[in-house]
C-alpha cells in the first residue's frame, strides 16, 4: 500500500487498495484466532508441567532431575502464554488499522471527486482536509508495517520457545526411562506436553503464512 498513490489531480480518482487491505484484515484476524488457540495450549503445557513437578516430588531424590525439567517446562509455558497474548493484541491492532485505512482511502476518494467539481477559490478547505487525511493514512500505514515486524519477531520467539520445549521433552523421557515404577504416568505426562507443543508449532506455521499478507 503506497500513500503516494493519493494524488489530487482533478483527472484522477484515489485508487483503493481493497484487496490488500482485505487480506491484511483477514490475515490479522486469523493470526489472532490461532494465537488464542495457542494460548490455551500453552496453559495446558503449564498444567502438565505442574503435574510433572508433583510426581517428581513424590519420587524424592530419584525425581530431582525431573523436578528441574518440570520447572523449565513451566517457565517456558508461562513465557509462551505471555508472548501469545502479545501476538494476539498486535494482530488485533493491525486488523483495526486496516479497517481504518480502508475508510480513510474511501474518504479521500470521495473528497477528490468533490474537489473536481469545485472552483479553485473554494477548494482550499477541501485541499487541507485531503492533506490531513493523507497524513493520517501515511501514519497508519507506518504503524501497520511496524506492527507486522513486531508480530513476526514475536512469532519467532514463540517458535524458539516451543523448539526448546521439544528438547526438554526428550530429556524428560530419558530421565523417566530410569524410573520404571513411574514409567506409565511419566510417559502420559510427557506425551501431553509433546502434543501441546506440536499443536502450538502448527499454529505458528499457519501464522507465518499469514504474515505474508501483512507485508
Amino acid at each position: 500500500m503506497d500513500p503516494v498513490e493519493l494524488q489530487h489531480s482533478h483527472e484522477l480518482v484515489v485508487p483503493l487498495p481493497r484487496l490488500q487491505l482485505a487480506q491484511q484484515t483477514l490475515a490479522s484476524a486469523d493470526i489472532a484466532a490461532r494465537l488464542n488457540v495457542a494460548q490455551k495450549d500453552a496453559a495446558r503445557l503449564s498444567l502438565s508441567a505442574k503435574n510433572l513437578a508433583v510426581v517428581a516430588m513424590r519420587m524424592g531424590s530419584a525425581g530431582v532431575g525431573l523436578k528441574t525439567l518440570s520447572g523449565f517446562y513451566d517457565d517456558l509455558a508461562k513465557a509462551s502464554i505471555k508472548i501469545s497474548r502479545e501476538i494476539n493484541a498486535q494482530a488485533g491492532i493491525i486488523a483495526a488499522n486496516s479497517v481504518t485505512l480502508w475508510r480513510k482511502f474511501v474518504f479521500c476518494r470521495c473528497l477528490t471527486r468533490v474537489q473536481a467539481q469545485l472552483e479553485p477559490e473554494r477548494d482550499l478547505l477541501l485541499q487541507e482536509k485531503l492533506h490531513q487525511t493523507e497524513h493520517l493514512i501515511t501514519q497508519l500505514t507506518a504503524q501497520s508495517q511496524e506492527g507486522a515486524r513486531r508480530l513476526a519477531a514475536a512469532i519467532d520467539v514463540l517458535d524458539q520457545q516451543m523448539r526448546s520445549m521439544q528438547v526438554i521433552v526428550v530429556n524428560a523421557r530419558i530421565e523417566s526411562s530410569a524410573l520404571p515404577d513411574y514409567q506409565a504416568q511419566l510417559s502420559e505426562l510427557t506425551s501431553q506436553i509433546q502434543r501441546a507443543t506440536e499443536a502450538i508449532l502448527r499454529e505458528v506455521a499457519y501464522c507465518r503464512q499469514g504474515l505474508k499478507d501483512l507485508r
